[in-house]
């Protein structure tokens, strides 16, 4: 009829419950230089997009959020003024220039 709680194999913890506070950090890094990257391939295009007009603004955007994801972990209230200055830029400018996403990914 019904399974007995000793036969219920026991539910795994959510994959970020599982890690330790070192891989978590490998993670932050890992993510920050994704973010960095992309800022320099978006600050390295020759042509189209925000570049075309020679305004780095967005690359300090993304490379603000980077090292907000960086320092997560480390130095939570550091990485919230980090990330509220991205914001702060990103206001400032095109809405094209800076994606939403942007902003919504570091504050995971």
């Amino acid at each position: 009829m019904g399974t007995t709680p000793a036969q219920d194999p026991a539910p795994r913890p959510p994959l970020l419950h599982r890690l330790t506070p070192r891989q978590l950090v490998a993670v932050d890094l890992a993510l920050a230089g994704l973010l960095l990257l992309v800022a320099g391939a978006h600050a390295a295009a020759p042509s189209g997009g925000y570049r075309a007009g020679g305004d780095l603004r967005p690359s300090l955007v993304w490379a603000v959020a980077a090292l907000a994801v960086a320092l997560r972990r480390a130095r939570p209230v550091g990485s919230l003024a980090l990330m509220t200055a991205s914001i702060g830029i990103a206001l400032g400018l095109p809405p094209v220039a800076v994606p939403d996403a942007l902003i919504a990914f570091p504050a995971y």
